[in-house]
């Protein structure tokens, strides 16, 4: 980067290799983190990843079922502490 800005005084003309030299440099530098990465990730995939937690099991009551249930409990909690 500091070598592109030395070149401040340069024509455009002039630089203009330096500048593509750099740009396949980034470019190639990019592709070797990509091949990195993709490369630990089938590694990861190779040896079985992360184990899935397993599902919940969901209870077929709607809200209004379970709302209600618990409005009784109430209920019948208050009666039975009365006297």
């Amino acid at each position: 980067m500091f070598i592109l800005l030395a070149n401040g005084t340069a024509n455009a003309g002039e630089s203009i290799g330096q500048v593509f030299v750099w740009f396949l440099m980034v470019v190639g530098t990019l592709a070797l983190i990509y091949a990195v990465l993709t490369f630990l990730d089938r590694r990861y995939k190779k040896n079985g990843g992360e184990d899935p937690a397993p599902a919940k099991k969901k209870d077929p009551k709607t809200f209004g079922e379970v709302l209600s249930e618990k409005i009784e409990q109430k209920k019948e909690k208050d009666e039975d502490t009365r006297v």
